[in-house]
């Protein structure tokens, strides 16, 4: 049997929200987050990468959901469609389910500020594909071991 091709594109949010596309990436001597906020015009509004500690692809994740969250406080966005190719990330953000032992503690900080801020939030699954400037972003200060906040895009992002 042949395999089916799915065509993977970047869907822009609604008027009025903002999308950010997230990504963790995580090896065993190395980790990263990283993402970027678009606008509905598909215009991005803003981006972050950082090098962080984390003891599993998992938790990668959650760290760059949560310096999603601080960095949209910064820029205002309460309203957001939040993008990640993390299935597991996606299957954990039910506020009924317990998140497992290793992200509790990143998990009640994620549920603390969408709380605080009266957050509107959106968690969708989104293939790889679709996720790469974000997945740049997390592999690219994983490496140079440096926090990046802007609000032009870099090459890469465009």
């Amino acid at each position: 049997m042949g395999r089916m091709s799915i065509l993977v594109r970047w869907q822009p949010p609604p008027m009025g929200h903002i999308k950010v596309n997230i990504d963790g990436s995580w090896a065993s001597k190395a980790a990263g987050a990283g993402g970027n906020f678009r606008d509905y015009l598909g215009i991005c509004r803003g981006y972050f990468a950082s090098p962080i500690v984390a003891s599993s692809p998992l938790e990668a994740e959650c760290w760059a959901f949560l310096l999603a969250l601080k960095v949209a406080i910064s820029f205002n966005f309460l309203k957001l469609i939040v993008e990640t190719n993390s299935i597991n990330l996606f299957k954990e953000f039910d506020i009924i389910t317990i998140p497992k032992w290793i992200v509790v503690g990143i998990w009640n900080r994620i549920r603390a500020i969408i709380e605080k801020y009266n957050f509107s939030i959106h968690l969708a699954h989104v293939f790889r594909e679709g996720n790469s400037p974000a997945d740049w972003l997390a592999e690219k200060d994983k490496i140079e071991e440096r926090i990046l906040i802007g609000v032009l895009p870099e090459s890469q992002l465009k």
